[in-house]
Parts: C-alpha cells; sequence; structure tokens
C-alpha cells in the first residue's frame, strides 16, 4: 500500500501540472474570443468608454484575471486594467489573441492570468481524489481481510449496489453497516465517494452553465450562440424551411452609462433582457452578445414571422422604461434582420450581414428594423466606407494626406489678383493616384475619425502659412473647414485656440468654413465655437449657405463673416430665373447685415458675370481656378487658371 501511494504522488504531480495547463488554456481561449470579439466595433470606432465597459465586465467573470491591455492595429494602448493587489511572478500566464474584422488586422487583446488561484483549485480536487483513493484502497484492503468471515457477503452486496448507483451518475442512499469495524470504515469510505462524486457535479454543472451562459443577464452567451448557429447552419439541407437571425442593440444606451455610471446601464440590460425574454419562444435561441449587443435565432422561422417577431423586440423597447434614481430614460432598438436559405452558408457571413442590416436600421433613423439584401445599395455604401477606416488611420501617420487650395476671387474683375484661398484635403495612394475627398470623407464622419483629420488640417495648413511669412512671402486668406463634431468638441477648441495663439502672423488671414447645416444643427454650440475663435482673431465663412428652409432666420444669430452660396443655385444660374433670385436675394441680404458672399460651383465667364450684375463679391470653382497642391500654391494663386 505505501508503494502504491508513492507512485501515486508521482503520477498525481504530473497530472496535477496537466489539468492546470489545460483549464488555464480554456479559460483563456474562453475570455479572448469573448472580449475580441466584443471590442471588434469599438476598437475600430476608438469607442474608449464602450471598451471600458467590456474590459470591467470580462474581469468581473474571472477573478484570476490580473491585467487586459487592448491594443489598435499600431501596437497603441487604447485600454488597460492591472489587479491593484497583484504582483507578477515569473508563473504569471500570458494569452494573446488578434481582433480582426473580414480577414483584416484592428488590434489585439493581451491578457494575464494568475494560475495561483486555479492550483488551488485543481489542488482542492486532487486532495479530495486522494483521499478518495486511498479511502478506496483501504477499503479494498478491509474486504480482502475479512471475506472468509461469513457475515460479509451480505454487506458486500450492499456495497457493490451503492457503487454502481455513484459509478452511473445517480446519488446513493447512504450505508450503515455495523457487522465490523472494517466494514464500517469501508461504508464511509464509499459514503465520501459519494460526497465527493456529487460535489464533482454540481462544479461540472456550474463550469458548463457559466461557459455557456451570461453572468449579467443569464442569457446565452456569445460562444453558445455561435456554436447553436454553426449547427444550425450544418444541419441545412436543400429541403430545409427558412430560419432567421435577428441583431440587435439599444439606441441611446451610451447615454445611461455616461449619465448615471455602469450600474445604471447593467440593471437596465438585465430588466430589459427579463421583459423580453418573454417574447421569445421556446425552440428559439436569445443571447447577449456583449455591451448592448443582442441575438436571437429562429429555427424554421419565415422571414414574415421573423419580421414580426423583431416588431415586437422594438416595440417592448420602445416601450420599456427605466428609471434610475431621478432620472428616467426611453431607448429603442436597430434590429438587422437576415434570412437564411441557402445551404453550406458561413456563420460569419451570416453575422457579419446581420451586423451590417443593423447599422442600416440606424442610419436609417433607430428605432426600427432593417432586412438584408445582397444587392443593398445602403449595406454595399456602409461596406466601402468601413473599408475606408484602416486606410485613414494609415494615411493620419503616414502622411499620405496632402493639402490642396482653390482660388477664391472677386466676381468685378476677371484677372484681378486673388489673395484668398480654400484649403482642401486630398489622399494620395501608393501609385501616385490622387483620391479626392467625397470618396473617404463620409466614412471619417461616420466612424468618427474627422476630427484627427480636421486637427491634421489644420496643423499642416498654419505650419504652411508660418513658413510663408517667415520666408516673407504673401500669406493668404485661408479658409479651413470644420466638421460638426469637431465644433462640438471643447477639446477641439482648446486645441484650436492653442495652435492660433503659438501663431507668429495675423490670424485674420484665417478663415474657418462650417457648413450652414451643421451650424443649425447644433446653433447654441456653434455660436459659441465661432465666438471664442472670432475672439482669437479669426474670420468665419458659413458654406452651403440657402439649403436650409431657415437660411435667413439662422444667419442672424451666427458670427459670421462670409456666406458661400449653395453650388445647386450658381450652376442653373444662366438657365434658371428661380436661382437667379436666390441668389440675388441672398447677396442683398448678406451685403445688408454687413456679409461678403461668395458663389461656389463658378464655371465658366459667363456665369462670373452674372453673378457681378447680382452684386456677388466673390467666385470659387474651376472657372475661376482649379484646386493646386498648396506646396506649390504660391506659383499659380495670383493668376487665373485657364
Amino acid at each position: 500500500m505505501m508503494a502504491v501511494s508513492v507512485f501515486a504522488v508521482l503520477v498525481d504531480g504530473k497530472y496535477r501540472q496537466r489539468q492546470l495547463n489545460e483549464e488555464l488554456e480554456q479559460q483563456s481561449v474562453l475570455i479572448l474570443k469573448l472580449i475580441s470579439a466584443g471590442a471588434q466595433e469599438s476598437v475600430i470606432m476608438e469607442d474608449i468608454p464602450m471598451l471600458d465597459t467590456l474590459v470591467h465586465e470580462t474581469v468581473a467573470l474571472d477573478p484570476n484575471l490580473t491585467s487586459l491591455v487592448i491594443s489598435n492595429e499600431s501596437g497603441e494602448t487604447m485600454m488597460q486594467w492591472h489587479r491593484a493587489d497583484f504582483a507578477e511572478t515569473s508563473s504569471s500566464a500570458i494569452f494573446e489573441q488578434d481582433i480582426t474584422y473580414a480577414g483584416e488586422l484592428f488590434g489585439s487583446v493581451k491578457a494575464q492570468w494568475d494560475p495561483v488561484g486555479l492550483a488551488k483549485q485543481v489542488d482542492l480536487r486532487l486532495t479530495r481524489g486522494r483521499r478518495t483513493l486511498m479511502l478506496s484502497l483501504l477499503c479494498l484492503t478491509s474486504l480482502s481481510l475479512v471475506l472468509l468471515h461469513f457475515l460479509v457477503a451480505s454487506p458486500i452486496n450492499r456495497l457493490a449496489s451503492e457503487l454502481r448507483i455513484i459509478s452511473s451518475g445517480r446519488t446513493a442512499n447512504k450505508l450503515e453497516i455495523n457487522s465490523s469495524r472494517e466494514m464500517s470504515i469501508l461504508a464511509n469510505a464509499v459514503n465520501d465517494l459519494d460526497t465527493a462524486m456529487e460535489e464533482s457535479r454540481s462544479l461540472t454543472s456550474e463550469l458548463e452553465y457559466l461557459a455557456t451562459h451570461d453572468s449579467l443577464t443569464g442569457l446565452k452567451n456569445r460562444p453558445a450562440f455561435e456554436a447553436a448557429l454553426n449547427e444550425l447552419l450544418e444541419s441545412r439541407t436543400n429541403e430545409s424551411a427558412e430560419d432567421v437571425l435577428l441583431y440587435f442593440d439599444l439606441d441611446q444606451f451610451k447615454v445611461i452609462n455616461d449619465t448615471c455610471g455602469h450600474a445604471a446601464g447593467d440593471d437596465l440590460l438585465v430588466n430589459l433582457s427579463g421583459v423580453l425574454s418573454g417574447l421569445i419562444r421556446s425552440r428559439d435561441i436569445f443571447a447577449r452578445l456583449g455591451g448592448d449587443e443582442f441575438a436571437v435565432l429562429l429555427p424554421s422561422t419565415n422571414l414574415k414571422t421573423g419580421q414580426a417577431i423583431a416588431e415586437k423586440i422594438r416595440a417592448e423597447t420602445q416601450a420599456f422604461r427605466f428609471t434610475y434614481r431621478e432620472h428616467s430614460f426611453v431607448i429603442g432598438a436597430s434590429i438587422g434582420v437576415v434570412c437564411i436559405t441557402e445551404v453550406n452558408e458561413r456563420p460569419e457571413r451570416i453575422m457579419t450581414a446581420a451586423d451590417e442590416a443593423c447599422y442600416a436600421a440606424k442610419d436609417a433613423g433607430r428605432n426600427r428594423a432593417h432586412v438584408f439584401e445582397e444587392n443593398d445599395v445602403d449595406l454595399s455604401q456602409r461596406r466601402g466606407e468601413m473599408s475606408w477606416v484602416p486606410k485613414l488611420h494609415a494615411a493620419l501617420e503616414s502622411s499620405d494626406l496632402v493639402l490642396f487650395g482653390q482660388t477664391i476671387a472677386p466676381t468685378a474683375d476677371l484677372n484681378s489678383i486673388s489673395d484668398h484661398v480654400e484649403i482642401l484635403v486630398r489622399m494620395v495612394e501608393k501609385n501616385g493616384n490622387t483620391i479626392p475627398p467625397g470618396a473617404f470623407l463620409p466614412a471619417a464622419e461616420r466612424y468618427g475619425i474627422m476630427p484627427k483629420i480636421d486637427r491634421w488640417v489644420i496643423s499642416n495648413t498654419l505650419l504652411w502659412m508660418q513658413e510663408q511669412f517667415d520666408n516673407g512671402k504673401s500669406v493668404p486668406v485661408c479658409s479651413i473647414n470644420v466638421s460638426a463634431i469637431s465644433m462640438s468638441d471643447h477639446k477641439f477648441r482648446d486645441y484650436l485656440l492653442a495652435q492660433l495663439t503659438a501663431t507668429g502672423f495675423p490670424t485674420e488671414r484665417i478663415c474657418f468654413e462650417m457648413t450652414e447645416t451643421a451650424a443649425v444643427s447644433n446653433l447654441r454650440s456653434a455660436v459659441e465655437f465661432m465666438s471664442s475663435v472670432k475672439s482669437a482673431g479669426c474670420q468665419f465663412a458659413l458654406d452651403d449657405f440657402g439649403s436650409g428652409m431657415s437660411s435667413y432666420n439662422y444667419l442672424r444669430n451666427l458670427p459670421v463673416d462670409f456666406v458661400k452660396i449653395d453650388g445647386a443655385f450658381v450652376s442653373p444660374l444662366l438657365t434658371d430665373e428661380t436661382c437667379v433670385v436666390m441668389v440675388k436675394a441672398i447677396g442683398d441680404i448678406a451685403r445688408v447685415m454687413g456679409i461678403k458672399s461668395i458663389a461656389e460651383f463658378v464655371e465658366n465667364d459667363e456665369i462670373r458675370k452674372k453673378l457681378g450684375e447680382l452684386g456677388i463679391d466673390y467666385v470659387q470653382g474651376y472657372g475661376v481656378g482649379k484646386p493646386q497642391q498648396l506646396a506649390n500654391f504660391e506659383q499659380v494663386k495670383y493668376s487665373r487658371t485657364a
């Protein structure tokens, strides 16, 4: 028996290490897949608050996590967390997972585990196993000593019966055998074995539940949902009925987190999940994929029924009222609907289609359902825009953006010298081709990259103007476009004022342009932005003027120096009398208010002459001057381009 014990200890050590390694690897794979999938959209959009939510929800799942770092594709850290009470040791285990979308790398997740906690769990189970093994050996030894005794036959039969019950996975009845001391010990050993097996079954059941369910809401989690979707797709045949997948997230959920904190957001998710679960059929699979993202798999369901269920979810979400302390919130749900009809579909394609349909619902105004269609123009446009995201980040880092300038000239004299230019941005490909802004700026606005581009344009324009000034050259008035999101950002405003303070040339040579739509959509922010920047000496132009229904009313409230007449009124000026009246009215009102007028899209001398007759001050367009690279602009800006 001593030899057996020594052998058991030796084997136990190797088994312990193997168990520890396997559990650590399984746990790391599960956690890293969970967070890399959840962080995909947030990394692309650089949504730091959502990454923070994701990290804190993840670390709550696993007490053995000691650090978590999310980086973008350039290796820059976007979010990191370290357990305060942990000191790194040589036994710490580090695992890493890439964040990819459509086969393209966007970043990575690196996590570190403290194996001490898992080791304690493994040691506890092994200790129980050793005790059970030793007790079993003791039982067997005792049995061998009393086999000759005529009183052991019945107890042995009882023991055999109970052991068969235990081996079948059921809970045995407690044994009480008093025929001999040895048999009593053996009965206790069997009872201990039964208790150990029951604890093992309970632990296994708990781990299985945690591996397939969301710890906050109790719904299925992403791995379980993806496994169910994969199983459904693999089982499809040509005779299979339609299946439907719904993918949705909550509109305005970030407002709740920002206003009341993540605890309030968690309460909303728990309560709303309970409400929506009542709408889901027993055969359907309802899962929380992470953050405020949910999915429902509807097996053997046609598209019409799937749309009806999606509408119930949307309506119930909109009717749900969430109150937290003194705050009350109304939310909505943007739902993507995908009908599954083909055989050999890939789960990645179905999930991507659902995600795209969900964002199409958001683009259409939120709080609605959108059905995915292969030839959907809106979805194709979004896929195209999303492909620009990594290109734009790379362009900002590698200086693939280039500044151009386009002359803004006085209307009256065709050969007059102009010292006013609008700054334009282009992207240059590796082969030297120039990409116009209309190709990539919509993607920059949708995915929150516009403030970075605005900063790049402002910084490089001011640098060029400073070089002109330092070299004794003429510094033209440079009109620089500012996006609506930058205008409303206080950090951007502080950055801009700091840049203006550092300039060594007269700031009245700087004019900032914003569209009428951007200005009136947030009039208060626009006025504050203009007032603070004008106090630094700069001018302002209101672009695309006349496109709004209440343009003149808003113009009285905006401290602008120029209005740029929407090109839609200028291009048809020679053939459309209505446009003539509109342009003249804008020019007259601007003149009365002491504001200079600029007409865009001036394509020829005839239009320019007509604008002069209507009293417009300045003109801009291909008929005045084509855009030129800003680095060479001093060579062309004083003469009209043919």
